[in-house]
């Protein structure tokens, strides 16, 4: 018997990623990931944002809150905004 290969299962073990908007920044990241990680990702990418801004996603006309805690499923080319808690534009 041949040993079972690896390398098949490889793919369903890596995350499929997706990019989305956070201020208007291409973000790439996991698909289902936390609103703190998204932050995260944000940040590293250059978005000036910090880990305790407040995070909302695009949803029609409206701007839904997202906690760090929330777990999430994103979709290609979603919109957030990450603002300062004591900005209310």
């Amino acid at each position: 018997m041949q040993p079972e290969s690896t390398t098949q299962n490889e793919p369903k073990d890596t995350p499929k990623l997706v990019t989305v908007s956070v201020n208007g920044t291409p973000v790439t990241v996991p698909r289902k990931l936390t609103g703190e990680q998204l932050k995260e990702a944000a940040i590293a990418v250059g978005v000036p944002i910090q880990v305790d801004f407040n995070l909302y996603r695009k949803e029609g006309a409206n701007y839904e809150p997202i906690t760090d805690e929330d777990e999430i499923t994103v979709h290609k080319d979603e919109q957030f905004r990450c603002v300062a808690a004591d900005d209310v534009a």
